[in-house]
């Protein structure tokens, strides 16, 4: 009746030990989308005032096929009038 009893009581560790596993440890892909969706945003800077923006807030032009993003509408057009001033 001991050996029994001995095996009974390691089943019952080695269940509470593997559902303890699931519960705890084991993480489903669920979660491991919910950390791709709260990597920071990529920031811009402005290049006529220097502030960091997101790019989702950016203001975007093209010039000389390169992208700007500008904090502001006054800020792109200021870059607009004189962009050598800003890029050099």
């Amino acid at each position: 009746m001991g050996v029994i009893w001995i095996i009974l009581r390691l089943f019952f560790i080695g269940l509470m030990g593997y559902v303890l596993y699931k519960l705890l440890w084991k993480r489903s892909p669920a979660h491991s989308a919910d950390r791709t969706d709260s990597l920071p945003e990529p920031m811009e800077r402005d290049p006529v005032c220097g502030v960091f923006i997101p790019r989702s807030q950016a203001i975007s032009w093209k010039h000389h096929k390169d992208t700007h993003h500008f904090c502001s509408e006054k800020c792109r057009q200021e870059f607009e009038q004189d962009p050598d001033r800003y890029l050099n």
